[in-house]
C-alpha cells in the first residue's frame, strides 16, 4: 500500500512509518461525496453503491430582442460588420477578378476564331 500523505510504500501497515499518517478507512465529507465518482461501501449493512457524477449540459440562449445588453448588441454588430467587410474586401474582388478573367479569355478566343 502507498501512504496517501507522503506517497511512500508502507506495505500492509495502516499507519505510515515515515510520516505517521493514519491511512485507515475514513468517512468522506459531504464535499468529497459530491465530487466522488466510483464505488463505496456503506458501514451499516456492507452494501456497495456506485456513485456516478451527473453530467449537466449547459446551454446559452441568445435572445435577440430590444432588451439585450449593450455588450451583446455590440458583439452582434461586430459579427455583422465583419461579415460585410469580408464580402466587400475579399469576396467581391475575387469574383470581379474571376469574371474579368473569364471575359478576357472569351474575348481572346472570339478574336482568334
Amino acid at each position: 500500500m502507498i501512504c496517501s500523505n507522503c506517497k511512500r510504500e508502507i506495505g500492509d501497515a495502516s499507519t505510515c512509518p515515515y510520516c505517521g499518517f493514519d491511512n485507515g478507512v475514513s468517512v468522506m465529507t459531504e464535499r468529497e461525496k459530491d465530487n466522488y465518482s466510483g464505488v463505496t461501501i456503506e458501514e451499516e449493512n456492507n452494501r456497495q453503491h456506485s456513485h456516478a457524477r451527473p453530467h449537466y449540459r449547459q446551454y446559452h440562449i441568445w435572445n435577440i430582442s430590444s432588451k439585450n445588453s449593450w455588450l451583446s448588441r455590440f458583439t452582434i454588430g461586430l459579427i455583422i460588420l465583419a461579415a460585410m467587410a469580408f464580402m466587400i474586401f475579399v469576396a467581391l474582388p475575387f469574383l470581379s477578378i474571376a469574371l474579368l478573367s473569364i471575359f478576357i479569355v472569351w474575348v481572346i478566343f472570339k478574336i482568334l476564331h
